[in-house]
């Protein structure tokens, strides 16, 4: 048996295309699903911090990265936005001790 590297995300092409609003981008697949439940309508999924690829969105303009509050979380968290700054995105974030549901955009 063997067990891909490959990246994993859970997505549809049309969030990662041009739309207005951000994208947000969650770890996990029941984050992704709370997030569409509480109405937002843009969501990805990845699978930990480390499943990453910014060719996913090349179109897209503005991020949400709405990741974890485990010990990667925050510190990937960081890097990623500042990554995303330098290809000339907006981002936002959740911020620290913050449930999701305090986030406004």
């Amino acid at each position: 048996m063997t067990i891909s590297r490959a990246p994993r995300a859970i997505s549809t092409l049309r969030h990662c295309r041009p739309a207005t609003g951000p994208l947000w981008v969650c770890e996990g697949a029941f984050d992704a699903l709370a997030l569409l439940a509480a109405g937002v309508p843009r969501v990805v999924a990845i699978f930990g911090v480390q499943g990453w690829r910014w060719d996913w969105v090349r179109e897209v303009r503005a991020l949400v990265f709405a990741l974890d509050a485990d010990a990667a979380g925050p510190q990937q968290g960081r890097a990623l936005a500042r990554q995303a700054v330098l290809r000339g995105k907006q981002v936002a974030g959740r911020p620290a001790g913050r449930r999701m549901g305090a986030v406004k955009m």
